[in-house]
Parts: structure tokens; sequence; C-alpha cells
């Protein structure tokens, strides 16, 4: 008994909360449900009772005015006469075909829809050719009431519609006449105030900006003007020009052009405003590109330019750059970035002479500036002594936040390369002697392409890339002048 009790606290907690009303009958059980005459049972998994002289099953505890009521329902081998359906807006039933104050709506064998009124005799409003109607076939049965207003559908085909103001609310159940009855998966669901939704939206302001940065706010009217949800989410569609929104309205210009904006209701009306707004005045993206380092390197010798833009109009978000060097003169060691901020992306050397990067700003503080160093590009010094060579920009593609593309001026740079000359201590004991002297001889005949031309290369005292006769009288003389 107590269990009784608490399933039918259950029910009633279910059937007092009208955001649904559900009854699949997985637990095999009717708990809630009173039923007026016939067998009734839960133990397949769906509700069923034999044939009988109009038997009724009633979910007392519920109580609907407005809602939307549907079930599966089957019929087994039956009269055609028989038929079988859902009563609602039930009050005092009792056992006894047409023993109730409420209303019916039901399919029959016949292939008909009926829907009429219950005061303890049978009134019918309705009675309509229905889709065929099959013995072992499911069909959902769907009432949508609201006040006076009672619609019927089977299959989601609306078959009755009626007026009838007699009963405003009540319970809900089932009922049946000769029918070997099935019925499953009953839902009720409780409408609420109806809403009121857009239909169109117009938006107000002026259609251009011409200022540096300028802004445009706008409005959106919407109608009509009591819907229910009266708010809207704003975009700009970027076309010709470019320009950014906020939620507000407000719209902000970034390049030149055209724009579309965009207000779109928020109540799932999927109702939209546009308006096309002229862009101009815009500055144009526009920068040169610099290359700074040392003029003078001595060979071998490792040294760093930096590449990077100034004088920028506009917001650098992205560069393209290819740079150009003598590979006969100058090794690429490695680039990194120059400040904090600046993404080296991706970057190529060919080897050849020729390096492609791809770089990208993410420093909150950097895009508005008017100079910004990039990357830090090192190289090696492989060239011969008294050699110039020139690094340059070969191209140089800027991008700003409105994916906006300028080409940035060009700029080249100019590296001389030095001799490593020795100052002629070579085994580095503080004096000229003939120690010195032995060394220099032992590298004779060697030059920049001996092998270990980076160990003799410090008997090349006049520094032209050779070890000769020149060094020996040089180191000679030296010696003599000690």
């Amino acid at each position: 008994m107590a269990a009784l009790n608490d399933a039918v606290k259950q029910f009633s907690a279910k059937a007092n909360n009208p955001l649904p009303f559900i009854d699949k009958f997985d637990d095999l059980n009717a708990n809630g449900w009173t039923t007026y005459g016939g067998e009734w049972s839960a133990a397949s998994g769906a509700y069923t009772v034999q044939s009988g002289e109009g038997f009724k099953a009633v979910a007392n505890e519920t109580n609907f005015q407005d809602f939307t009521y549907e079930t599966d329902i089957s019929m087994s081998a039956s009269p055609n006469l028989a038929n079988a359906g859902v009563i609602f807006r039930v009050h005092n039933p009792t056992v006894g075909t047409d023993n109730l104050q409420g209303y019916y709506a039901g399919i029959t064998l016949a292939g008909r829809v009926q829907l009429g009124r219950l005061d303890n005799n049978w009134t019918e409003l309705a009675n309509n050719v229905a889709p065929p109607i099959k013995v072992d076939t499911v069909y959902r049965l769907k009432v949508v009431a609201k006040g006076p207003n009672i619609d019927v559908y089977v299959n989601d085909t609306l078959v009755d519609s009626v007026v009838d103001s007699t009963f405003t609310e009540g319970a809900i159940g089932l009922r049946t006449y000769k029918a070997n009855a099935t019925f499953d998966n009953i839902r009720v669901t409780e409408m609420e105030d109806a809403d009121i939704p857009v239909e169109s939206i117009v938006i107000h302001g002026d259609s251009e900006i011409t200022t540096l940065g300028g802004t445009l706010q706008l409005t959106a009217e919407v109608s009509p003007s009591d819907a229910t949800n009266p708010d809207v989410t704003w975009m700009v569609e970027n076309g010709t020009g470019r320009a950014t929104m906020n939620e507000s309205g407000l719209l902000t210009a970034v390049s030149d052009g055209t724009v579309t904006v965009k207000a779109t209701a928020k109540d799932n009306s999927e109702v939209v405003g546009t308006k096309i707004i002229m862009i101009s005045g815009q500055a144009k993206l526009s920068a040169n590109t610099t290359l700074d380092g040392a003029s003078s390197v001595t060979e071998g010798s490792t040294f760093t330019v930096k590449l990077g833009v100034s004088n920028v109009t506009g917001s650098v978000y992205a560069s393209d750059t290819t740079l150009n060097y003598p590979a006969d003169m100058f090794e690429l060691q490695n680039i990194s970035s120059a400040t904090e901020g600046i993404v080296i992306v991706q970057y190529v050397d060919d080897h050849k002479g020729s390096i492609r990067m791809v770089l990208a700003n993410i420093g909150k503080d950097l895009q508005s500036k008017q100079e910004i160093p990039f990357v830090n590009i090192a190289f090696k010094a492989i060239g011969s002594p008294d050699t110039s060579g020139r690094i340059a920009v070969n191209k140089a593609v800027i991008a700003d936040e409105g994916g906006v593309e300028s080409e940035a001026v060009a700029t080249e740079f100019a590296v001389h390369i030095t001799g490593n000359v020795s100052n002629g201590d070579l085994n580095n004991d503080g004096k000229f002697s003939i120690g010195d002297l032995a060394m220099v001889a032992s590298h004779y005949g060697k030059d920049r392409s001996s092998p270990d031309w980076n160990v003799a290369r410090s008997a090349d005292l006049n520094g032209d890339g050779k070890v000769d006769i020149v060094d020996l009288a040089q180191m000679a003389q030296m010696v003599l002048n000690k």
C-alpha cells in the first residue's frame, strides 16, 4: 500500500506540472489512472483495453485548460463502428458509455474522426473523413484546445475543427467503444499565452561614414510595436569596405567601400532588417620596410639585420615578406622575433639567396604603432674580405584587421666584409719571435680554399686571403723590429 501511495504522489506531482504531462507506461503500470469499465492493463508497456460498451480511464489528478493532448492509438480486429480516442476537460466520470462531462475526440475503423460533447449524453460536433484507418496500425491523435477552439489532428493532418465553450477545463482521459484498443506515448502540454512575433524590422540612421575611424549609431524599429520580444542581434557584413559593429548597433568604419548592416529578430521569427552603408575617408594601409644593422662585418663573423616597418598608417596585423641576399657572401643562421607580440608563423630559406617570412602581429599595443621591429635575421659572413653585398626586401605585403592588403615600400641594406687581419703574435706569448715566424711558415701556401683555413688565416698577416712570401717577410720584419 505504501508503494502505491508513493506512486500516486509521484503521478500527482507529474500531473500538476503542466510542462508537460507524459506517460509512456515504461514502468508497466498505470498508477494514477482511474478506470470506469473494462479490463485495462499496462503490463505490455502500453495501455490496453478489451472491447466493450464504452470504457474509460481518467487521470483524475490532472486539470488542463488550454493544451495540446497527444497519444498513439491502435485498434485490433473490431467492428467498423468501433472507436477509440481521448477525453478532455473531464468532470464527474462514472461507468457508462456517455457518463461524464467534457469532450471526446477519436478515430473509428470506418475511417472517420469523431468530435463530440458529453454531458451524460452525446452531442456530435464533427464527424469527418480521416486518413485511412486500418487495424493493428498506430496513429498519432492530437487535440489542440485553446479557449473555445478545438482542433483534432491525425498524423499531423487537421481533420476536425469546432468552436464550443461549454467546458473550459478539466481532467484528461481515454475512451473506447466496442474496440480492442492500445494507447501509448501520452503527452499533454499546457499552452502559455501566445507570443506576438516580429513581422518586420527597419534600420534607422545615416547611410554613410565620411570621417577617419568614424562611427554611426543605428537603431532598429520593430513591427508590430507590441511584439513579445523586440530585441535584435546586430551584425555587419563586409563588402568592398570594412567596418566593425557592437551589440548596441554602433558601426565603426575601418576601410572605404560599402558594408551591409543586419538586425535580426531574437524571437526565432528569422525576420531580418538590412541597410547598406557607404564608407569613405579612411586611411589606406601603408608602410615603409626598414633594414638595420652593421654596415661593416668581419670575414667569418655572425651579424644581425633587423627587419621592420615604419611610417605606418592604419594597423598592421600580418605580413608576407621576401628578402633577397647574396648566398655566396652571407649564410642564414636563424630568424627570431624582434618584438614581443610578433609571431613568426613560418619562414623558408631556399639557400640560394631568398628568404620568405610570414609574420603575425598579436601584440595588443603594436597594431597602432607607426614603427614596428619585426624580426632579427642572423647571417654569417662567408664572403671574401673587401667585398660588399646587398640585403634587400624584394616584396612585403601587409594586411589590416579587415583583411585589406597593401604592399609596403621596399628597402635594401649594404654590408661590407673586411679581412680578419692577424696582429702577428700567433703563439700568444706577448711578443714577436722566431716562434711566430715558424707558425707562418707552417701554413705557407694555404688560402681560403684550404680546409683548415679557419686556423691558417692567423698567418695571413696582410689579409689578402693567402699565406705567401709577403706574410713571411712581414713576420721577419716584425721579429727584427722587436
